[in-house]
């Protein structure tokens, strides 16, 4: 794909990166994994893992969510956990019923029950890990819109939603500016996706 030659990297690293995340995404359902019905079960639940977890960690950094830009969002770290339950949730709808989207791609239903909390921690964990070790990048500036407003107009990434209300994330190949976007540091265009993640968040 010439796109991502022009911007300094290849198809085959982007795709091979995305594999990378996707298998340690920790989403395989488990045995004695805990299912909850709403979502402030499994927002208390996810208190109690955590709260576990740091007595268990000691001095382990990645509890405090240090780099999580919860400000900049207006959003606490309780949104946070409902986004991990969402993505765990169980998808059980059939193509038939009314309340399915008819549109092919991510999740066809809107009330997704049961929730698998185990799975969420497990994401959850992995997401407090990597936000950890990326801190010195993220938090120097904090992530803000005026921090990555640059990379963002040489990117024109944009975010919509489909006909069922879902998001959709996408980059207007035409509007990109190649030329300059290859001297973009890639700790600027890692910012501007992890700023960019937890908007649609």
């Amino acid at each position: 794909m010439r796109f991502f030659n022009r911007i300094g990297t290849s198809w085959s690293h982007v795709f091979g990166s995305y594999m990378d995340v996707v298998k340690t995404a920790h989403g395989t359902e488990v045995k004695g994994d805990v299912f909850v019905d709403d979502f402030e079960d499994g927002v208390a639940m996810l208190h109690e893992m955590v709260q576990k977890a740091k007595e268990d960690a000691g001095g382990d950094t990645k509890w405090k969510f240090e780099a999580v830009p919860l400000e900049e969002f207006n959003f606490t770290i309780e949104d946070v956990f409902i986004a991990f339950l969402r993505w765990s949730g169980v998808d059980s709808s059939d193509e038939d019923e009314v309340e399915a989207c008819p549109l092919r791609g991510g999740v066809n239903k809107k009330n997704i029950t049961p929730i698998n909390v185990s799975k969420a921690f497990r994401r959850l964990t992995a997401y407090a890990t990597w936000m950890d070790e990326q801190k010195a990048v993220l938090l120097d500036p904090p992530l803000t819109l005026e921090s990555v407003k640059t990379t963002k107009d040489l990117l024109y990434s944009r975010v919509a939603h489909d006909d069922c209300g879902r998001v959709v994330w996408w980059l207007d190949l035409a509007q990109t500016n190649f030329k300059a976007i290859k001297h973009v540091p890639h700790s600027e265009i890692l910012r501007f996706f992890v700023w960019l993640s937890h908007l649609v968040m």
